[in-house]
Formats: structure tokens, sequence, C-alpha cells
């Protein structure tokens, strides 16, 4: 079975080649790429961009028109100079969680998981590409079993990136899950608190629950950007542009001149407030998903294009009784004291899949 990271495990490429990659983003509707580089010790924005993605062509990260695709990215890797990426797969395709086995050697533990992957996902294991960390246990003498994180995709997913990148000119050294990029991009390395990281995206919202520095859950449900702005463009009878732009201006803040506004996008805050809430409840609820020293949810990070809506962080606390702020996309890459990226704070909100996924790269 194969890992996700499967160019790099087969074909070994030297250390120069691999600190040239750059971290792509795709999305039903966008891609992102962000290049990073280092000077001395210090790493720096190299390149960055965006493009959008016609519709149909990708459908819950689900690749449906694979030539179309790949002429598009043949005219992003053309234009871009790209070759090296470091590549996320989608969030809604994959299936993370945890496991004990018992207590053996390092170099067996993979194919004890595939034994056992059928028990743990709903796919026959020949169509199933995984990876795994170690949590806890593999050098603990008082253990008798070993706590693993798993990560798996559908192997036809894995497989029709692959090609479709590979068609276009990109040389994919890995894959990896969303939630990694994220939690790389925005969670201090020295930060052990539990904390909900919500990436508020366009077509969908993604919880990720950290502890210990470790993802321990994810969820992903379609509530999001798209779904504010059609709920405005109807109550307030302007198109999904200007709709857009008053959230942009006038945000989830409740005042008498903003009334209607606010009572519009309610419902959609309040629904993505209450996913937050259960992912919280079922993490206090279930100790057998924590490590031994469990720890209550302690903050909650915002992240995506609609944590920049002025109001929401200050009602989301108020709601849920939990300190909520916006994410620091460079908290692992720069401080801001002594280097200005080209990217603006706000816009680079929308950027933390590509900053993770290019951060992976140097020595994170």
């Amino acid at each position: 079975m194969m890992r996700l990271n499967w160019i790099s495990n087969f074909f070994p490429l030297p250390r120069y080649l691999t600190m040239q990659a750059a971290g792509l983003d795709i999305s039903d509707l966008s891609l992102k790429y962000v290049k990073l580089g280092r000077k001395d010790k210090n790493i720096y924005l190299q390149n960055f961009g965006k493009k959008s993605i016609p519709e149909d062509l990708i459908e819950s990260g689900e690749i449906k028109d694979k030539e179309k695709l790949t002429d598009l990215l043949r005219s992003v890797q053309k234009d871009t100079g790209l070759r090296y990426i470091i590549v996320s797969l989608p969030e809604e395709k994959g299936f993370l969680g945890k496991t004990k086995i018992p207590k053996i050697k390092r170099e067996e533990i993979r194919d004890t998981i595939e034994l056992q992957i059928e028990e743990l996902i709903p796919l026959p294991a020949k169509d199933v590409i995984f990876d795994f960390d170690i949590i806890e246990g593999i050098d603990k003498k008082d253990d008798d079993h070993i706590d693993i994180m798993f990560v798996a995709f559908p192997r036809k997913i894995v497989e029709d990136y692959r090609d479709v990148l590979i068609n276009a000119g990109f040389m994919p050294l890995i894959f990896e899950m969303e939630a990694h990029a994220f939690k790389r991009c925005v969670v201090s390395k020295e930060d052990m608190d539990t904390q909900i990281i919500v990436d508020l995206g366009k077509t969908r919202t993604t919880l990720i629950i950290v502890n210990n520095n470790i993802i321990q859950f994810t969820t992903t449900f379609n509530v999001a950007g798209d779904n504010i702005n059609n709920i405005l463009s109807k109550n307030l009878s302007v198109s999904t542009d200007e709709a857009e732009k008053i959230v942009k201006e006038n945000g989830f803040v409740k005042s008498k001149s903003n009334e209607a506004v606010f009572n519009s996008l309610l419902p959609v805050v309040s629904a993505i407030k209450d996913e937050i809430s259960r992912s919280i409840i079922f993490w206090d609820n279930h100790p057998d998903w924590h490590n031994k020293d469990q720890k209550k949810i302690s903050k909650i990070i915002l992240c995506g294009g609609i944590s920049n809506m002025k109001g929401l962080p200050q009602y989301l606390s108020y709601e849920l009784k939990v300190p909520v702020a916006k994410a620091n996309p460079w908290i692992n890459i720069t401080s801001l004291d002594n280097y200005v990226p080209t990217l603006e704070l706000s816009e680079s909100l929308t950027y933390t899949t590509p900053l993770g996924l290019a951060l992976r790269i140097f020595d994170y």
C-alpha cells in the first residue's frame, strides 16, 4: 500500500530539489499556490497566487473532468514555472482517526495497520492509501500498546490528482490532508493547548481539534462563505458580488444601522456556531480520544476568508464561552516585526493551506 508521500518514498530526491517545492491547494472553485524561500535562517515569501476553477471540474473534492482540469493546471504551470509541489487532498474525502495496536517493532507498524484498515474505514484495503503518526507508546516500557493517528484516502482520489498534476507538468512530491497544513500554518510549534481551528472557506467549513500539537479530530460541513453571500443577496435584493462587498464593509455587527445585514447573516453564523459547539461537546464527552492529560478546549482560531468578517470572533466567543481570535498564518514562518510579507495579513488568512504545505520542507 502506497504512502501519501508516494513519490518521495520510491524516488528519493536531492535536498536541493525538495527545497524548491511549493504548496498547492486545489479546491472545487479555485487553486492557490505559495512558494517560500530561505535566506540564512530566515524564511520568506517568494511567490504566491491564485486562479479560479470553473464549476463542474471538481465537485466535493472529486475530479469530474480530468482533461479540462489538466489544461487549466498546465497553463498555471507554464505561467508560474513551478515544478515540484506539495499538494493538499480534499478534506471531505479523507478519513482521520485513532487506533491502538499491540506493542511491536516500528518497522512492523504499517503492515499491522494495513491488516486492520477495513475495520477502521468503510473501504476495502486495496482501494485505500494511508499514512500514520505514532502518538505515544512506542518508547514507553510500561505501555503494552501503541497509540496511532492515521489518515486515509480512497486510492482513486489520490491517483486522479496525481495523474492530472503530472500530465500538467508538475511533479507532486507529497500529498497531504488539508488539516495538517492548517495546523502547521496557524499553531505554534510550542503550543500544547487544546484548541479548535475553524477554516471558513467559500463552499465549506472545516473544524480541526488540536491537542498537544497533534490533530485529534476533524469534521467538514457545507455552511460557509457562499451561504453568507447568497442569503444576503436574497434578503437585500442585491447581486452576490454586492452582497460580498456589504459583508466586508459592514460585517456581523449588531447595530441599528446594520440591522438588516446582521439579521440576514444570523442564521448562517448561528449554524457555524452550532457545529463548533457540537465539536466541543464531542471532545468533552469522549475522553477515549484524549491523551492521558485531557484538556478542555482553551481557544478557537479562525482562518479562511470569512474570518475577516467584523464582529464574528466576538459573537462566537460570547456564545461559546471560549476565547476566539483570527489566526496568524506567519507564526511559524517569520516575525512580522522583522519582515513584512507582500501578502497582506487579511488576505493571508485565505492562504493558510498552501502556506502550511510550503512550510513542510523547512524542517518543521
